[in-house]
């Protein structure tokens, strides 16, 4: 059974290519305010908020939050850089770490929330 996830966003449609471009996820559903996106191991719900409209461009970092959804892709670089190329932030090489025989790292992705990414370590 997948992990499921609610990340309120700003403009769904953007986050909509940014997580199905980024992290390989299937938009399921077309519903107004909401996108339901899946993979083998997530359900992701992305849920439109005038709340989280980011207030500035790039947007703050949303560290306060006390849950960071953590998505297993194949390379790390690869994915931070097609992140980088859709307006994520990554974290810098130098704050990745290993746990549980993994590489990882967190980056922010175009409207300020914190995801955490894990790859088999070569």
């Amino acid at each position: 059974m997948p992990g499921h996830a609610a990340i309120y966003v700003g403009d769904v449609d953007r986050m909509v290519g940014f997580y199905t471009e980024v992290l390989g996820l299937s938009r399921v559903d077309d519903e107004p305010g909401f996108a339901t996106l899946e993979s083998d191991d997530w359900v992701l719900t992305l849920v439109r908020s005038p709340d989280a409209v980011p207030p500035s461009d790039p947007p703050p970092r949303r560290s306060d939050s006390a849950v960071k959804p953590v998505f297993a892709v194949a390379d790390l670089d690869a994915t931070a850089d097609a992140a980088t190329a859709r307006g994520a932030v990554p974290d810098p090489p130098d704050a990745r770490w290993t746990h549980r025989g993994e590489a990882r790292c967190d980056l922010v992705d175009p409207e300020g929330n914190v995801l955490g990414l894990r790859a088999p370590t070569h």
